[in-house]
């Protein structure tokens, strides 16, 4: 644990077990059969290759969870309105990761636009509600979303909890289901990195997909002969929809999902609402 940094992910913690491995091997407290199991179950849990960003393959649905405030509540064992209280102190909640997706190599002229397919969808499979999604996507080039952290503390410690966005180059405001970014609202460059993230405060706990396309025009044909269709991905078949962290799996991280999801968002939600009660209570007049 003293090896880790001040903000690691899993990936970090599983490549210093497996040095303190190394280590144990070279002193003759570990066996090599010992260490490649300390590695196995690494694996197995899908530590190994879990950063802070999942990448999306062009034209193909990637889905996810994405906790909400009435789920966090009831897991808290709180009987007040968390998602209100928590939509008045202005919290967001962001996915646990970021997106992330490559412009292809192509002259720039082709880059035409990248294209954002978000479909939301409740958990419990009931129709949602007006006001119950509020959502933004954000982006951002060659670095992840920056995102500001609130401070709570629970439990004899202190936990941080990123509530908004810091630092992005891109926010579309909304439920933006689709989403069509061209140069002139994000410098396209071929080659580069972006971002994807989405910042919610949806009342249910939510599943969501999504599909990124990027569009190029198609090149100039030397001779005339038949228009050439605008290269982009492959539709997405949203009936083979997998799951973000079973689709990462298969490149190594991120593989293990919790069983209750948003169960530790749930604790550190309600210590938000309680904190931001104990807030008014002491700024309210006092007649």
């Amino acid at each position: 644990l003293g090896r880790l940094s001040d903000s690691p992910t899993f990936d970090e913690l599983a490549q210093r077990i497996l040095d303190a491995t190394a280590d144990a091997v070279a002193r003759g407290d570990v066996t090599a059969d010992e260490a490649a199991a300390v590695r196995g179950h690494l694996e197995v849990r899908g530590l190994i290759g879990c950063g802070r960003d999942i990448a999306l393959v062009d034209g193909e649905p990637l889905r996810s969870h994405m906790p909400g405030a009435e789920t966090a509540a009831q897991l808290a064992g709180s009987d007040g309105d968390l998602c209100d209280v928590l939509r008045i102190m202005g919290v967001q909640i962001p996915l646990a990761f970021a997106y992330r997706t490559t412009a292809p190599d192509v002259d720039a002229s082709r880059l035409e636009a990248l294209t954002v397919d978000i479909a939301f969808a409740r958990a419990d499979g009931r129709p949602t509600g007006d006001g119950e999604l509020q959502y933004q996507l954000l982006v951002r080039r060659d670095e992840p979303v920056g995102l500001e952290v609130l401070t709570i503390p629970f439990g004899g410690q202190e936990f941080q909890l990123p509530i908004r966005a810091a630092a992005s180059d891109l926010a579309v405001e909304g439920e933006p289901t689709a989403v069509r970014i061209t140069p002139a609202e994000l410098a396209l460059e071929p080659g580069r990195t972006y971002y994807l993230n989405l910042l919610a405060l949806n009342c249910p706990l939510t599943t969501h997909s999504v599909t990124v396309r990027w569009i190029v025009t198609p090149e100039v044909a030397a001779e005339p002969g038949p228009e050439a269709s605008a290269e982009s991905g492959p539709e997405g078949d949203t009936d083979g929809i997998e799951d973000a962290g079973a689709i990462q799996a298969e490149g190594g991280g991120c593989g293990a999902a919790p069983s209750t999801p948003g169960a530790a968002l749930a604790l550190l939600l309600a210590g938000a609402m309680r904190a931001a009660r104990r807030r008014r209570s002491d700024i309210a007049p006092r007649l």
